[in-house]
C-alpha cells in the first residue's frame, strides 16, 4: 500500500505501508503522513491537514485467490436407461469423462485442472460436475484448449485463453462451461450451473428492483446468516440480487431449433426447519414453497447468450421491530410485516406463535393480509430457493441458496457471525507522538 500525493500532475509516493499478519490474514498498516527525513518536506507534503486543494490517494496492491469452476456436464451423454445403465454406472461414466478432460491423453496426461469429487444424480440430472483450477491474480484463464474445444464465459465462446472481466475480480468463484466439438451441437438439459454472485441492496425507492436509487450493502459469501442481517434499514426492505450461470439447451443452433422458447426462473422462500417440535408450530403455508414477486424472469435457453442471468428477490420484513422501553425495562413489539408473495394465499391459517424466540415473546398473527405479509417475508429459518420452470410450466430444476437463522440468548440479541463481509481489521494506524 502506498500513500500518494498529486504533485504537478504526477502521483508521487510519500509513504509506504507495512504488511502485517492478522490472525493468519494479511493486512497493511500505513500512517497517513509523509516518511521524508526532512521536517520541512514532511510539513509540505502533509498540507492536506490545512488546505483543501491537494489530492491524495491510497494505492493498494492486493492478492486475489479465486477458484475457476468448469462445468463439464454438457460433454456427458445422457443416461442410457433403456440400455440398462444404472445410476452408479452413469455417475462413474461422468467421472471418467471429467478425468479425460482434466488429464487429456493428447497432452500427455498433464493436468489442466482437478476433478471436484464424484458427481451426484438428483432427479435424474447430474450435479457437482466441475473441474476446478485455483488461480492467483489471474487476468486471463488458459485451460490449454485443443482443437474443437471451447469455454463459455460471460455470454461468449472462447477457443483459447479466456480474459476474466474486471467485475469478476471480486468473486471467490468464477463459473465457466467446457464444451467439446460434439457437445456444442447437442441438446442439453437446461439447468442452473451455479450462482456467480449474491449481492445485497437497500431498496431505497421501494420498487423491489435494483436500480440507481438503491444502496449496495455488499456481497454474500456464506450460506447462512443470522436473521437480523436481513432486517429492514430505516424502514426499507433489502434486496438480494443473484447473478447465475445457466446451462443452455444448445450452443450451435439450427433452423429446426425454436429459439423463441423461454424458461422461467422463479424465487421462493421455504423453511429449513426439520425438527418435529419446530414444524409442529408451522402452518401448512409456512411449510410450503412461497413464491416471491420478482418481476419478469423469462429467459432464453438457446445459444451462449443464454448462459448468464440475474434475478432480484425482495426480502420484505417487519416495519416496526421490537423496541426496548428504558423506563419499563422491557421489550415491546407490535409487528407490522410487509411481504412480497407472488400469489397470496386465499385462506391461510392463523399463526399462533410467530417469532417465538424474539425478545418480545411470541405473537399471534391473524387476518389474511397480515398472514400473507408475514410468510412473504424472509425470516427465522427460511431459505431462498431458485426454481427453473420449462415452457410447459413444469419445474425442471432448483438451486438452494442463502438461508437465515435466529439466535437469541437470555432475552437479548446475540450473534457471532462476521456481518462486515469478511473485511479484516487493519493494523495500528495511529500516528507517532509529535508527528506533523
Amino acid at each position: 500500500m502506498q500513500l500518494k500525493k498529486l504533485v504537478n500532475g504526477v502521483w508521487t509516493v510519500i509513504n509506504t505501508g507495512e504488511i502485517v499478519d492478522v490472525g493468519g490474514d494479511k493486512a497493511v498498516s500505513i500512517q497517513l503522513r509523509s516518511d521524508d527525513n526532512s521536517k520541512i518536506q514532511r510539513t509540505r507534503e502533509l498540507s492536506c491537514l490545512n488546505a483543501e486543494t491537494d489530492q491524495y490517494s491510497l494505492y493498494v496492491e492486493m492478492e486475489r485467490n479465486q477458484r475457476i469452476l468448469l462445468d463439464y456436464s454438457p460433454n456427458v451423454l445422457p443416461q442410457d436407461i433403456a440400455g440398462g445403465e444404472t445410476d452408479t454406472d452413469y455417475i462413474i461414466r461422468a467421472r471418467r469423462k471429467a478425468e479425460y478432460i482434466a488429464y487429456p491423453p493428447k497432452l500427455g496426461f498433464i493436468p489442466r485442472g482437478e476433478v471436484m469429487g464424484m458427481p451426484s444424480l438428483v432427479d435424474g440430472n447430474l450435479t457437482n460436475t466441475y473441474i476446478y483450477i485455483d488461480e492467483t491474480d489471474a487476468k486471463v484463464f488458459d485451460f490449454n484448449l485443443m482443437k474443437g474445444e471451447a469455454i463459455a464465459y460471460d455470454g461468449q465462446m472462447y477457443y483459447g485463453p479466456v480474459p476474466i472481466k474486471v467485475e469478476d475480480y471480486y468473486e471467490d468463484t468464477i463459473y465457466m462451461i467446457f464444451y467439446d466439438s460434439e457437445s456444442m451441437a447437442r441438446e442439453q438439459e437446461v439447468r442452473i450451473s451455479g450462482i456467480e454472485s449474491a449481492e445485497m441492496y437497500i431498496d431505497k425507492n421501494e420498487n423491489g428492483k435494483v436500480d440507481a436509487g438503491d444502496t449496495m450493502v455488499g456481497y454474500l459469501n456464506d450460506d447462512r446468516y443470522v436473521n437480523s442481517f436481513f432486517d429492514r434499514e430505516d424502514g426499507k426492505q433489502k434486496l438480494l440480487k443473484f447473478d447465475y450461470v445457466m446451462l443452455p439447451r444448445k450452443i450451435n443452433t439450427t433452423p429446426a431449433d425454436d429459439t423463441s422458447i423461454r424458461y422461467d426462473v422463479k424465487a421462493s422462500f421455504v423453511t429449513t426447519a426439520t425438527s418435529d417440535a419446530e414444524l409442529a408450530r408451522y402452518t401448512n403455508e409456512m411449510k410450503t414453497y412461497r413464491e416471491i414477486e420478482t418481476g419478469d424472469t423469462k429467459v432464453p435457453i438457446y445459444g451462449v447468450e443464454a448462459m448468464n442471468g440475474s434475478i432480484t428477490v425482495p426480502l420484505g420484513g417487519d416495519k416496526t421491530p421490537p423496541i426496548y422501553d428504558e423506563t419499563e425495562k422491557k421489550w415491546s413489539w407490535t409487528p407490522d410485516f410487509e411481504g412480497n408473495l407472488k400469489t397470496p394465499f386465499t385462506n391461510p391459517a392463523k399463526i399462533e406463535e410467530a417469532e417465538r424466540e424474539t425478545v418480545a415473546g411470541p405473537k399471534t398473527i391473524s387476518g389474511t393480509d397480515e398472514i400473507n405479509d408475514y410468510i412473504g417475508s424472509f425470516r427465522n429459518s427460511d431459505q431462498v430457493v431458485l426454481q427453473l420452470y420449462n415452457n410447459y410450466g413444469e419445474m425442471v430444476g432448483k438451486y438452494d441458496s442463502v438461508s437465515t437463522y435466529r439466535e437469541i440468548v437470555l432475552g437479548k440479541f446475540e450473534q457471532d457471525q462476521d456481518l462486515e463481509f469478511g473485511v479484516p481489521e487493519g493494523g495500528d494506524n495511529q500516528d507517532t507522538p509529535g508527528a506533523e
